[in-house]
């Protein structure tokens, strides 16, 4: 059998086939760049009794991700994991089920829903950070965590409700460490045990679960379904089946997951640009001229994104240094394959990670360097396809990408223009904790105050690309 190059287990021959899956549970943002560093565009490790093989070229995702989707599937494990909160829904099923359920949850990203959250969001922020307060210290990732799920929420259920809110946000927070600890450990104990920690985590499956299904009772009950993300559901057809709906149980599961997922991934991508932006006072000063030209003191609308390319830039480059989704789901080769000349066989593990791809000098020169030029729209055809992959590639794409993205458009757009803000006295360097999204360890500690000083308008065009 001919492998890829990789490191040694030099325990192997005595059956410690740990040593790897430690290394990856204890620092995976540095063992994952290592392997890349160290290997080239294809790794190969023992992990326990699994084969593993770690993509690091776009051109392999590509064939993985699109060419032979049907080859490699979502590693079972990891799914089985993931359905304890997603349940059977769209990001954990496979095959005919996954596509009958794409469809059926496609027409709810369109246009109403996305003008929907975008308001949502409007709304949210001006509940959060009112124009009429004293200057305050904040948690920046907790803040945004708090101000993403309350928009999520409302766009998603109509609800509004700090109680809700608190209980939900910490169920969240218990669910998302609790899956990234049993993804990465493969002896997680039994659910029943009756620890402190198993207990807590019943608790928010069931608080979470609770929530989501009283609400849909409540709609059923009153007959009057909504035209927010739940009412469109709860009206859909099953475009794929036999045209009667889908269930209560499916529509559960999918808000449920989009709840979960959505609110992580605006959090994650907002904390990181607006750290880089605090970073970079000459970039912030065009950001703010940019807004401060488009919207004239206005909020921004869905209609506003084209005429803010430079903030857009911004957060597309916020999420190429940090990615929210660091890591994609590990696939496994259902079938006998061959990857850049080398055998693959049936019950592999294929690993795929954006922050390796995305922190690429050869895909982005200089790649620890922020650049929000790097998107402009002529450099940005450069880009290797599946080198820049926030949102994922091919079929498993994430469906709510271009939702996300434009909320985190509008909601930076906010925070620039609404708001001052500078770190705290004593917040020095972080580090990272890539959880089921990356986010700063220890959170980052800012000072905000709403805004004084509207930046004189400037005309990007007048300064030019230069950053």
């Amino acid at each position: 059998m001919r492998y890829p190059p990789g490191p040694m287990n030099w325990f192997a021959p005595l059956g410690l086939t740990w040593r790897h899956a430690l290394h990856n549970w204890l620092d995976p943002l540095h063992f994952v760049s290592s392997l890349a560093r160290d290997y080239g565009d294809i790794a190969f490790f023992k992990m326990f009794w699994y084969s593993c093989y770690q993509l690091n070229h776009p051109d392999l995702v590509r064939e993985v991700l699109v060419a032979k989707s049907r080859v490699y599937l979502k590693e079972p494990r990891q799914m089985g994991v993931l359905s304890q909160f997603t349940g059977q829904g769209v990001i954990t099923t496979e095959g005919p089920a996954w596509i009958r359920q794409r469809r059926i949850m496609q027409p709810a990203f369109q246009g109403p829903f996305i003008e929907s959250i975008l308001q949502a969001g409007v709304t949210e922020f001006g509940n959060r950070f009112p124009a009429r307060q004293a200057p305050r210290e904040i948690r920046l990732h907790d803040e945004l965590m708090l101000l993403s799920l309350q928009t999520v929420m409302l766009s998603l259920f109509g609800v509004q409700s700090s109680e809700f809110t608190a209980n939900l946000t910490r169920a969240v927070a218990i669910v998302s460490t609790n899956l990234m600890d049993e993804i990465a450990n493969p002896f997680a104990l039994p659910d029943w045990l009756p620890t402190p920690a198993k207990a807590e985590k019943r608790w928010a499956l069931e608080t979470l679960r609770g929530f989501v299904t009283d609400t849909i009772a409540q709609r059923r009950r009153s007959g009057n379904l909504g035209d927010d993300f739940l009412g469109i559901l709860l009206a859909a057809e099953d475009v794929a089946g036999d045209g009667k709906g889908i269930s209560d149980e499916l529509i559960r599961i999918e808000a449920q997951t989009i709840l979960f997922a959505a609110h992580h991934t605006v959090a994650s991508g907002l904390t990181f640009a607006i750290w880089l932006l605090q970073q970079h006072p000459q970039i912030l000063a065009d950001v703010r001229a940019e807004i401060d030209s488009a919207l004239d003191g206005r909020e921004p609308t869905r209609q506003d994104h084209a005429r803010l390319p430079l903030t857009e830039r911004v957060l597309k480059e916020g999420m190429r240094l940090f990615p929210p989704a660091w890591s994609l789901f590990c696939r496994q080769a259902m079938e006998d394959d061959e990857l850049a000349g080398y055998p693959i066989p049936k019950g592999s593990w294929i690993f795929m990670h954006p922050w390796v791809l995305h922190h690429d000098a050869r895909f982005f020169p200089n790649p620890e360097r922020f650049d929000p030029d790097r998107f402009l729209p002529e450099r940005e055809r450069e880009i290797p396809v599946g080198s820049y992959i926030p949102f994922g590639l091919g079929p498993h794409t994430c469906i709510g990408g271009r939702m996300g993205q434009g909320l985190m458009l509008n909601l930076l757009t906010l925070f620039v223009q609404r708001l001052d803000f500078a770190l705290a006295p004593g917040q020095g360097a972080f580090e990272l904790e890539p959880l089921i999204s990356i986010r700063p360890k220890g959170d980052i500690r800012m000072v905000v105050a709403p805004r004084t000083k509207v930046s004189r308008p400037l005309e990007y065009a007048e300064r030019g690309a230069a950053i």
